[in-house]
């Protein structure tokens, strides 16, 4: 029994381990659910979406009497003005079909004042989970739009790995077709737009202003910003930036300068903050430096 990463929502399947391959999904519907334990024929896992925090549930190992065991934020959800989630899918500059979603404040009117928080990974992905950054900023009045641009996960492997060697090129479009897309549809105002991101999505944050001037102001945390040295100090720089980029940095010292924000940021015109942890060895200070 694993959990498996579908577009934007996350499952329990049970997977044979021996005899003819087969696999099936032991939970459904539009949450994250993050298998917990496998005991007497029952399996405990965690379920969140939007706008519910996880709560525990058990469900018999043949997918059926599925039960709820905890309700533990009732009280305080009650009390919050939760946003509505509008599902978007649009095409990118190459005609890829890109997901995304945006989460609309529950006061105001569109077209909403919008901010593109981009996940970080970057093999990773949104989609129907908790997060209190996104309830933060609707309670704010802000729209957030969120993309799983080529990199993210849950796409299959070849959407995960269209960036490698490439950063900054197809996985930067969709982004910028997700914005395209929810200013045609007058969800977003075209003239009130921020964006922001971390580690990885930091690294588009900072790749974003290099690239353009569309946006009002800029949140970058913990970013990579410069490949060539994160090589070097990031705890993964070695093997990471191989892995990423095809080769070392003596190798392809082009592709390092050509996939690196720090190479743009002379271009910049945008109000950015750099928010930056200290202990963070992944993607070190020095690159917000």
């Amino acid at each position: 029994y694993i959990h498996v990463q579908e577009g934007g929502m996350a499952h329990v399947y049970r997977v044979a381990l021996a005899g003819v391959e087969s696999w099936i999904a032991v939970t459904n519907g539009e949450r994250a659910c993050l298998l917990q334990d496998v005991r007497a024929g029952d399996i405990l896992f965690a379920a969140a979406d939007f706008n519910h925090p996880p709560d525990l549930y058990t469900i018999s190992i043949n997918a059926e009497d599925e039960r709820r065991l905890t309700r533990l934020n009732t009280t305080l959800l009650a009390q919050i003005a939760l946003p509505t989630v509008e599902h978007l899918l649009f095409r990118s500059s190459d005609g890829a079909l890109i997901e995304g979603w945006m989460l609309k404040p529950s006061f105001g009117a569109a077209p909403y004042p919008t901010i593109l928080y981009i996940h970080g990974g970057p093999h990773s992905g949104f989609g129907h989970t908790f997060s209190f950054d996104f309830q933060m900023l609707t309670g704010a009045g802000y729209a957030v739009l969120i993309v799983n641009q080529r990199g993210s996960t849950g796409y299959g492997d070849d959407f995960a790995n269209a960036i490698l060697g490439d950063w900054g090129n197809l996985d930067y479009a969709d982004l910028m077709a997700g914005v395209d897309d929810a200013v045609a549809q007058g969800l977003a105002d075209a003239d009130r737009l921020g964006v922001c991101g971390l580690s990885g999505g930091g690294n588009l944050s900072c790749w974003t202003v290099g690239q353009t001037r569309r946006f009002k102001a800029a949140v970058p945390e913990n970013p990579l910003t410069n490949w060539r040295s994160f090589y070097g100090v990031s705890d993964i720089g070695v093997w990471f930036s191989f892995n990423e980029l095809g080769g070392h940095p003596h190798e392809i010292p082009d592709t390092y300068a050509r996939c690196s924000p720090i190479t743009y940021a002379h271009t910049c015109t945008t109000p950015t903050l750099l928010i930056q942890g200290e202990q963070d060895w992944r993607c070190p200070s020095e690159q917000s430096e």
